[in-house]
């Protein structure tokens, strides 16, 4: 009950910012010490006009009261009513409550040490300048003028006064440390409730994550499935036809299909979904080969010298359907007993740079890729430009020598 008539009279903490409550609070307290000061004027036997201003003072700040509780008036509207109200009636008050030796003087003081802890910015140099203004002004008029003071007629007049100006005072500090302590709260279960949201924003995020890394991972795995029943496929076709030609051309298909099968596998066996080692790759990839023609029988030796990179699934496809063709080509047609063909794989600057090279039939010296249909060649300047690179024959006195130059995408 106590708690709801508080937020009432003050502010709910959730629904009004804590300067205001503040601000609301002092008027308010002004407000209340008007009333005691009344009392005190009248039972003090001091002139009517002292108990009449008293009056109006709390008639003034009560109406303050209302505009800052529950006017919604600007903060503007509001420093300017109450910097009014300040210069009115803090000198009335001041020679009307005993002067320097008053309860008001003591109120004044008190008010700007509460204002220092409420008020900030520029408004503080405001109030601040203009509570001293007041309190030198006021000072200097009872030195020159001490007839203007109605003083109290006893001392027990002046304690009550000082006293009541000291319990105002009091309240207001508690309920100085009541709002900020009520903020501090109020941020404390906010900041709880975000960190909960945060949480759970975190973890379903986490879920998400995990979810899409099993889509991922059983994409790449029924992607590997369907492409190695696609060889299985061709080698039913293969063992059921007896035209080598196109028992050739099929297993060159199976080829370059287990070199885009062995990506996906490779995919969804790491951790990374979205990109393989290069080393790892080609050496999975030769040795496919190497059983793929039983080189070993035929004394051929791959020998690979690969700097390591991690490539992107949409660049390290193409790259290794052109080292198929590249291996296939050379196993194929360029030895006649036994050969050896070399890997190397170097990173320059941003761009990596595999060299191929055999030792060989070679090539004719009228040899030239752009004019070449073969499908081998055709499909491997295709790939080079989808991977944005270039694709050249050195020159080489042994066998062939052939330079693929790419960037690595980020």
């Amino acid at each position: 009950m106590i708690s709801r008539l508080f937020r009432f009279i003050i502010g709910d903490a959730l629904q009004v910012p804590l300067r205001q409550r503040l601000s609301t609070t002092a008027i308010l307290l002004t407000s209340l010490y008007g009333i005691f000061s009344a009392l005190v004027n009248h039972y003090s036997d001091l002139p009517q006009i002292t108990v009449d201003l008293s009056v109006f003072v709390i008639v003034m700040y009560f109406f303050l009261y209302l505009m800052s509780r529950f006017g919604n008036r600007s903060v503007l509207a509001t420093d300017i009513a109450l910097s009014f109200a300040f210069i009115v009636f803090t000198p009335i008050m001041w020679l009307y409550n005993g002067g320097l030796g008053g309860g008001f003087s003591y109120f004044i003081f008190l008010f700007g040490a509460f204002t220092l802890s409420v008020v900030q910015g520029i408004r503080l140099y405001i109030y601040l300048g203009l509570l001293f203004a007041v309190t030198i002004t006021m000072i200097t008029i009872e030195q020159w003028h001490p007839e203007w003071v109605f003083y109290y007629k006893t001392d027990a007049d002046k304690y009550l006064d000082v006293i009541s100006c000291f319990i105002l005072v009091f309240i207001g500090v508690l309920n100085l440390m009541y709002q900020y302590t009520r903020q501090y709260y109020n941020y404390s279960e906010q900041l709880k409730e975000n960190n909960l949201e945060l949480e759970s924003v975190n973890n379903r995020l986490s879920n998400g994550i995990k979810e899409r890394e099993i889509l991922l991972k059983e994409l790449h795995h029924r992607v590997k499935n369907n492409l190695q029943m696609i060889s299985s496929l061709l080698n039913l076709q293969k063992n059921n036809s007896s035209n080598l030609e196109l028992n050739n051309m099929l297993k060159v298909s199976q080829d370059r299909i287990s070199a885009i099968s062995m990506v996906h596998e490779q995919l969804y066996k790491s951790y990374n979904l979205q990109s393989v080692s290069l080393n790892e790759y080609l050496q999975r990839l030769i040795d496919n080969l190497k059983k793929s023609f039983s080189i070993e029988k035929q004394n051929i030796v791959v020998e690979t010298q690969i700097e390591d990179v991690v490539i992107g699934i949409e660049q390290i496809i193409p790259l290794g359907l052109i080292l198929n063709e590249l291996i296939s080509n050379s196993i194929n047609h360029a030895f006649s007993t036994e050969g050896r063909i070399k890997i190397e794989g170097n990173l320059i600057n941003e761009s990596y740079m595999i060299s191929f090279c055999d030792n060989g039939k070679g090539l004719p010296a009228t040899f030239d890729i752009k004019k070449l249909e073969s499908l081998g060649f055709t499909l491997i300047m295709g790939l080079a430009k989808q991977l944005n690179g270039t694709f050249v024959r050195k020159k080489s006195d042994i066998g062939v020598k052939f330079s693929i130059q790419f960037s690595i995408k980020t």
